[in-house]
Formats: structure tokens, C-alpha cells, sequence
């Protein structure tokens, strides 16, 4: 939990063990000790968002006491009080590491697939489990001399 001003008003074991902070070093810091500090956005914008929308959700990286880095999927919530007035935040930070890494290991072989193809000298083309084509490679579109667009879902 945040308080009002996104300091860390409570700590609870998974954070501690996640992040390798005991609960006595954070509580009372700011809340961006626990970003990198070249994060696109400061966290005081999320924030802010939570604070005007009601939540905040992103995929961002965080930094462990120890100075490594993972990546976690984080939900801000804004919490008021009966009369509307703001509380603080809960957030939940859940490690997203293992689904990052099986999303790279995905995309690694498709890319390698794609790059392979694209420069191809005779016409390829893919489609998806419908029958649509969904690439059709540089030769293809040369041939037919449509753009990428045209041919998609064909």
C-alpha cells in the first residue's frame, strides 16, 4: 500500500521477497525507489492516472535491492475514503519475467522466420489457421505490385 503521497505505507512479505527490501528499509520511501530511474515516465504520472481514472495498469521494469532488474505487471489502485477524499494506493505487482521470456523465445524464431523470407527471390506467403494470408514476403508484393495491406486476409 501507497499512501496519498506514493510513499509505501505497508510492506508484505511477497513484496519483500520479490523485491529484497525488509519492510522497515522502504516504509516511507517513495514508491519509485523500486523503478529504474530511466523509466519513460516517471511513476508519479501512473499515479496520477490512478488517481483521476481509479487504476493504473502497465508491464514496466522494477529494480530488486540487489540491483537486478525484472519485469513485472503492475495494477494501481486509487483509494478514497467515504467522502471521496483520497486515501492512497494499493498495488500489486506481479513478476511477469517467465511469461517475458517465453513471449522472447516466441518471437525469436519468428522473427529469424520473417527476415529469412522477406528477402526470399521467389513468392512467399503465409497464412493463419483460417486460410487468410497474413505475410506475404517482399518478392510477393513486387510481382503483384500491391501494397502489404491489399493482400492481408486474402
Amino acid at each position: 500500500m501507497l499512501d496519498d503521497e506514493g510513499r509505501i505505507a505497508t510492506w508484505n512479505p511477497g513484496a519483500q521477497a520479490l523485491n529484497g527490501y525488509a519492510a522497515e528499509e522502504v516504509i516511507g520511501q517513495p514508491f519509485s525507489i523500486l523503478y529504474p530511474p530511466d523509466r519513460e515516465h516517471p511513476i508519479e504520472e501512473e499515479l496520477a492516472v490512478a488517481t483521476r481514472r481509479g487504476w493504473f495498469e502497465e508491464e514496466c521494469w522494477h529494480v530488486r535491492k540487489s540491483g537486478t532488474r525484472y519485469c513485472a505487471d503492475d495494477m494501481i489502485s486509487a483509494i478514497r475514503e467515504e467522502n471521496g477524499r483520497l486515501q492512497g494506493f494499493s498495488v500489486v505487482a506481479r513478476d511477469a519475467t517467465q511469461r517475458i521470456e517465453h513471449r522472447e523465445q516466441t518471437e525469436r524464431p519468428r522473427d529469424f522466420y520473417f527476415a529469412l523470407f522477406s528477402d526470399f527471390p521467389n513468392l512467399v506467403w503465409r497464412s493463419d489457421g483460417s486460410g487468410a494470408c497474413d505475410y506475404p514476403n517482399r518478392a510477393w508484393l513486387e510481382a503483384t505490385g500491391r501494397p502489404r495491406e491489399a493482400d492481408r486476409g486474402d
